[in-house]
């Protein structure tokens, strides 16, 4: 049996030492969803940040509970906090799953900085009917979104619902419903998506 002349150390993974940084346990995202409705529960809730950029993040870890391929498979859903427009989309769907997140404004004497962190025990466990929706723009890049309809009946103990509104409609059936939109409806897509309060 012959005995190699010198011992191979591999030194080419040398070359990835400084950038090595894999994200370990990270779930599959809503891409792996096929488009449709789908009924959630959500496992868990919490900010981080990226491990790249270190840009802040809120996790949503979600557990799908009705689909006939697709049950009980974990999706991880991320919020990002880059603009106006996608804060304020976090707050519409934190109205539909029963907070008030509607009156965290200075009008009320509250702070979105303090009452999104003080949120996030409160989201594990709420169920949802949500929509996972996909959409091509023209230079080819996909986009997929998930969009919270509605809250579904569970047994959650009254204080978790602190929009009294919205929780009302929640314990009196199963699910808080649509309205009926006009077929000349202006609104966007992702306002004939929401739930509206009543």
């Amino acid at each position: 049996m012959s005995v190699p002349d010198t011992v191979d150390t591999f030194d080419e993974l040398t070359a990835f030492d400084q950038e090595y940084a894999p994200q370990a346990g990270r779930r599959p995202g809503i891409d792996t969803l096929p488009n449709g409705e789908y009924d959630f529960l959500i496992l868990e809730a919490e900010l981080s940040r990226t491990q790249k950029d270190r840009e802040l993040i809120l996790k949503l870890f979600l557990r799908v509970e009705s689909s006939l391929t697709e049950q009980g498979k974990v999706v991880e859903r991320a919020y990002f906090f880059r603009t106006q427009t996608s804060i304020d989309i976090l707050g519409s769907d934190l109205c539909t799953l029963g907070f008030d997140a509607d009156r965290w404004t200075p009008e009320f004497g509250r702070k979105f900085s303090q009452e999104l962190p003080a949120a996030m025990a409160k989201l594990e466990g709420i169920k949802f009917r949500g929509k996972k929706t996909t959409k091509v723009k023209p230079g080819g890049e996909t986009y997929h979104n998930l969009f919270v309809n509605a809250r579904l009946a569970d047994d959650s103990p009254p204080d978790i619902l602190e929009n009294p509104m919205v929780g009302a409609g929640i314990h009196g059936a199963d699910l808080v419903k649509k309205p009926d939109w006009p077929a000349n409806d202006q609104s966007s897509s992702r306002n004939r998506d929401k739930i509206i309060p009543f």
